[in-house]
């Protein structure tokens, strides 16, 4: 981020501190790749991965992205956060995964998201429990910085974050509770 686009830093977080977003242009971008696939260019596939974090909301009704990376094209952009239903969904693109339940409070939470490539079996957790889960149509194919408050096309998040990271494989449920 540049000084105009950084979130606020320090404020109280669900473990220490954390980075509050303001949902206009705040967001903070990983310099180096986070490599969610395998292969180059058009002959990449996918590969087992998680994106976890802790979110809480100052708003509800507004598409609010804690994570993103790649384009917007289909199975090419990853996008995790809230649809402006406030719905919860890890979405690859035109291939998504949503809640069917809305989530509404301002509380922090704890959101995963889970991809194993081999069955392409996609869960999203709240709090450690299963809320959605299904069989992609294909793999994430995208690449690219990962940024955290927005995605690369967009979409930015009104709330704080704490504790995003990144796994190269599926979390079992064990390992996210």
């Amino acid at each position: 981020c540049t000084s105009a686009t950084c979130p606020t830093t320090g404020i109280s977080g669900q473990f220490g501190q954390a980075a509050q977003f303001d949902g206009v242009d705040d967001y903070v971008s990983e310099t180096l790749p986070i490599t969610l696939t395998t292969g180059v260019g058009v002959t990449q596939t996918g590969q087992s991965f998680t994106v976890a974090l802790w979110a809480k909301r100052t708003s509800t009704g507004r598409l609010d992205m804690a994570v993103g990376q790649g384009t917007n094209s289909t199975n090419r952009g990853l996008h995790l956060g809230f649809r402006d239903n406030n719905t919860f969904t890890c979405a690859f693109f035109g291939n998504d995964l949503t809640t069917v339940a809305a989530y509404t409070d301002a509380n922090w939470h704890h959101w995963a998201c889970t991809f194993e490539a081999d069955t392409r079996a996609r869960v999203i957790y709240r709090d450690g429990v299963i809320v959605a889960k299904d069989t992609a149509t294909a793999p994430y194919q995208g690449n690219g910085s990962l940024f955290i408050g927005k995605t690369p096309w967009g979409n930015p998040f009104k709330g704080a974050l704490d504790e995003v990271s990144a796994y190269d494989r599926a979390l079992v449920a064990d390992e996210v509770r």
